[in-house]
């Protein structure tokens, strides 16, 4: 399967979205984005775990044997959150 960088910008996008969401209702920028990247950690585990159907539920955490892209699904809002708070917190 090719990789889609846009896809991976539109994740870290959802989930800077989310970090305005938890500011606005929790008064945490941090908050919402945890939430953002803890969502997209659980979806690329499950959907790890699908492909390895059921075998060991532990497999889904095996970040070694996740595609390039699933990887970068998840490493992009992580970046693009802690580049977020370290503008907030330090500029």
């Amino acid at each position: 399967m090719k990789s889609n960088i846009v896809s991976w910008f539109a994740h870290a996008g959802i989930t800077i979205f989310a970090g305005i969401i938890g500011l606005i209702v929790f008064g945490s920028l941090t908050s919402g984005l945890v939430l953002g990247v803890g969502f997209y950690l659980g979806r690329e585990v499950s959907q790890h775990e699908r492909k390895e159907k059921g075998s060991n539920p532990l497999k889904g955490f095996y970040v070694w044997n996740w595609s390039l892209d699933a990887k970068m699904d998840l490493l992009f809002p992580l970046i693009f959150s802690i580049l977020l708070v370290v503008l907030v917190n330090y500029i």
